[in-house]
């Protein structure tokens, strides 16, 4: 797995040597808007048989656009503003335990779950400084850093499981998750060359609902992956 991210990471600096100049023949480029889409993961640092969060087949897909404005009205500085709309797709997939307190797993039907999956969208907004650098003519810039807040609203969730019963096995989606929280935000950071970027988002609101959770006794809600890492494009 660590060597096929470091193909992919070497695949995106090797086309950005020619993408530029081959873009640049095609289309007048605005340098102050792009098409971005990012792919992130939760930063697991140990793995437990209550909470089983699985990394690889969990985390955030994000697709929006971004607007830029030079700091002091100066058009093509180094400085500038960022504004970002985008949809957000979450998903979080656990694996079975018979330790397993991951809230929803009440629903599943008696019977040997194989796997839990929250999945959820959300309405997002980003916004932050960067720092640019620009070659002469250059269609995108050499390299760039931006950091800032972002926040979401969820605007869909679910879950679903899979399940052995009698036998067989079952997938099943129940539309609705009472135990995830409206509102998600944070900050985040981006370093980008030309076109690529790896980016953080740290979480500073809950994912789960404040409060607890099912019948007497009640469980407090576990804790979540504070740090999401992952790359993205910006076209």
């Amino acid at each position: 797995m660590r060597r096929s991210w470091l193909l992919l990471l070497g695949g995106m600096v090797g086309a950005q040597v020619e993408m530029p100049d081959s873009l640049a023949r095609l289309f007048d480029r605005d340098v102050n808007f792009d098409i971005v889409v990012g792919r992130s993961f939760p930063v697991v640092t140990g793995l437990t048989d209550t909470f089983p969060v699985v990394p690889l087949l969990s985390g955030s897909a994000r697709v929006g656009i971004s607007w830029r404005w030079g700091i002091g009205g100066k058009a093509g500085g180094r400085w500038l503003l960022t504004f970002l709309p985008l949809f957000l797709f979450e998903k979080v997939t656990f694996r079975a335990t018979s330790a397993s307190v991951v809230p929803g797993v009440e629903l599943v039907p008696e019977g040997q779950y194989l796997w839990l999956k929250y999945r959820s969208g959300a309405v997002m907004f980003m916004s932050g400084i960067r720092f640019q650098k620009w070659e002469e003519r250059a269609l995108f810039p050499k390299w760039w850093m931006e950091a800032g807040l972002w926040g979401a609203y969820r605007v869909g969730r679910s879950i679903k499981y899979v399940a052995e019963r009698e036998g067989r096995v079952e997938k099943v989606r129940i539309e609705g998750n009472p135990h995830l929280a409206p509102m998600r935000g944070g900050v985040y950071a981006r370093v980008g060359r030309q076109w690529a970027f790896v980016e953080a988002y740290y979480h500073l609101l809950p994912y789960f609902r404040s409060g607890t959770y099912g019948e007497a006794p009640s469980r407090a809600y576990p804790a979540t992956p504070k740090w999401e890492v992952g790359l993205g494009v910006a076209l």
